[in-house]
């Protein structure tokens, strides 16, 4: 349904676009003559999400906060980087490159973890059996699932000399990789003498241009070595090995092939295009609480709460945040602890949060003061594992939104976040003596009553949730419960 604007606040970069700071004097004076001004709930919803697409989830849950006897404020910030992502991400998995790759890597990696292809302990799987794995994503199928390599001991988590010359042997003489990577080479040759590295990654490859710089470096007549197969190419393919092999033996995998994926995403890929999407989109959340309250849409929220507080109005006021919306969130809290009376505290709704438990550690740390009540609804890890972030790209990538951001898009493989299970089990290998940032946030949730739903759930009202992929939590029985805790409380 459509949305009232006095129930929006739209922004692009964190600046007020469509709506005004006249127009968010508006909507505080609508609410302040509300029946439910008493009751002020304020949703950002997540990132790749278009004008339309926030727009049309404000419309979906205005009249269900509404009914709940909340004042719903809806947070409209123009993340739409889906396309974007999804057709960088498609494009590269068409890629001669990286398909040559994915299957030389997936096939040393099965024969250094000593899997057969019944998940037993054995010498690996065949080339023929590595492409008939690769092959089941064309059925919808995640590639190398029946696979379970355990961990690994302490003298196989990295390759011998050996491997690793095993290894780049098969790489110079594997010829769908030596046609891929001429394309790449005859990319290179045909640009023009000075042609940016930026440039050089719009043609027939989406690798990053620090890649395509460094295989240009090697052709230039000074360089030490003859081109053949360029170092560059050569050196990464064994990176990516030997983090795959690695993460498997310290237990920080996420499954056979996404952690491949993952792997040649951050060594060739993700470091330009997809890392720079995420920084920006967060980089948005925190942009909005800018300076001048007249032009950034957080900062124009906040001072409306601090012109109630000053009158001496003090309503519940509930944060929800799907996703990105919980990095929001956390620079509201932020911002809130610089503009705010002491004593002005909020409730708090994550929905799938997307923030990383460093920055909600951090977040606890500096400002748990301004947190009066909180709750998480999540994914078991269990369902967060079967949920691709693209459908029909399992090839690329079979896991969700929240592993692909601790896999490829924050700047560790694996890093915790904040809305993944995994990460909060408190045993090996994310204990909290190794994890301080998990042992503060676990502190935290332990002495908060309730502050985990790991969906599905149900039979609790306000700790119920059906959610079984990513997008599903602004809708549902995760919906219910918010609605209940608007009315009720926690």
């Amino acid at each position: 349904m459509p949305i009232d604007k006095k129930h929006v606040v739209h922004l692009e970069n964190g600046q007020l676009k469509e709506t005004s700071a006249a127009d968010v004097d508006a909507l505080f004076a609508a609410f302040s003559a509300d029946p439910n001004k008493e009751r002020l709930v304020v949703h950002f919803h997540g990132g790749l999400v278009s004008k339309e697409g926030g727009l049309k989830i404000a419309g979906d849950l205005q009249p269900k906060y509404s009914a709940a006897g909340g004042y719903p404020v809806f947070f409209v910030w123009e993340s739409a980087w889906y396309e974007t992502i999804r057709n960088n991400l498609g494009e590269i998995i068409s890629e001669d490159f990286f398909k040559a790759l994915l299957k030389l890597v997936a096939g040393k990696a099965m024969e250094k973890l000593g899997v057969d292809e019944a998940g037993e302990r054995g010498m690996g799987l065949s080339p023929n059996q590595v492409e008939m794995e690769l092959a089941r994503a064309n059925q919808g199928q995640e590639p190398f699932s029946r696979v379970n390599p355990g961990v690994l001991p302490a003298a196989g988590a990295t390759l011998s000399p050996t491997e690793e010359t095993a290894f780049r042997q098969e790489l110079e003489q594997d010829p769908d990789f030596g046609r891929a990577v001429d394309a790449i080479v005859r990319q290179v040759d045909a640009a023009p003498p000075g042609t940016a590295a930026r440039s050089l990654a719009s043609g027939t490859t989406h690798l990053s241009p620090d890649v395509l710089a460094q295989v240009r470096a090697e052709k230039d007549p000074a360089a030490v070595r003859a081109i053949g197969i360029p170092l560059r190419l050569i050196k990464g393919a064994i990176v990516i090995l030997v983090k795959v092999v690695a993460r498997f033996a310290s237990q920080r995998d996420h499954g056979v092939h996404a952690t491949i994926v993952e792997e040649i995403l951050r060594e060739f890929y993700a470091g330009d295009v997809l890392k720079r999407i995420w920084e920006l989109m967060k980089k948005d959340t925190a942009d909005a609480f800018g300076p001048d309250a007249r032009r950034f849409g957080g900062t124009a929220m906040l001072a409306g709460i601090k012109a109630l507080a000053d009158a001496g109005r003090t309503p519940r006021i509930l944060l929800v945040g799907h996703s990105t919306g919980a990095v929001y969130i956390c620079n509201w809290l932020r911002a809130a602890d610089e503009m705010l009376p002491p004593g002005l505290k909020f409730e708090v709704v994550f929905l799938a949060p997307a923030c990383t438990v460093q920055l909600f550690a951090r977040t606890l740390e500096a400002h748990r003061g301004r947190i009066a009540k909180f709750r998480m609804f999540a994914m078991k890890d269990e369902l967060e594992t079967k949920d691709p972030m693209l459908s029909g790209m399992q090839l690329l990538y079979p896991r969700s939104l929240l592993y692909f951001i601790s896999g490829v898009l924050e700047e560790k493989s694996d890093l915790p976040v904040a809305g993944m299970q995994r990460f909060f089990s408190g045993a090996k290998p994310f204990d909290p003596a190794k994890y301080p940032e998990i042992g503060r946030a676990l502190q935290f949730l332990d002495a908060t009553p309730d502050s985990r739903v790991w969906s599905t759930q149900s039979g609790m009202p306000g700790r119920n949730s059906d959610s079984a992929k990513h997008v599903d939590f602004d809708d549902g029985t995760t919906i219910e419960s918010v609605q209940f805790i608007i009315g009720n409380g926690f």
